[in-house]
């Protein structure tokens, strides 16, 4: 089994009321697991997904939110490695 952890850097003094990292497929089109973070947020979040495949392609995508209003950022596809863990940094 393998784990991805999805890290970013939150913004700083901004608004922004939620973020949602989910983690996808290798397509992109089905949503696997959602981790979603709330104030008050650390500099750096890492959202870490467990029990992967090894050698299987996901996506990961962030989303930002300031009340009904949301940002998506573009997936990031990252590789899971066998015994150990992927990092992938997707959004600054």
């Amino acid at each position: 089994m393998a784990t991805i952890n999805a890290s970013f850097n939150t913004a700083s003094g901004g608004s922004i009321d939620k973020y949602k990292v989910t983690l996808y497929n290798s397509a992109g089109t089905s949503v696997l697991t959602t981790r979603v973070f709330t104030p008050s947020f650390p500099g750096t979040i890492t959202a870490s997904f467990s029990g992967l495949t090894s050698g299987v392609t996901y996506k990961v995508g962030l989303t930002s939110y300031i009340g009904t209003i949301y940002k998506d950022c573009p997936l990031q596809s990252i590789v899971a490695l066998g015994g150990g863990s992927s990092d992938v940094f997707i959004f600054n």
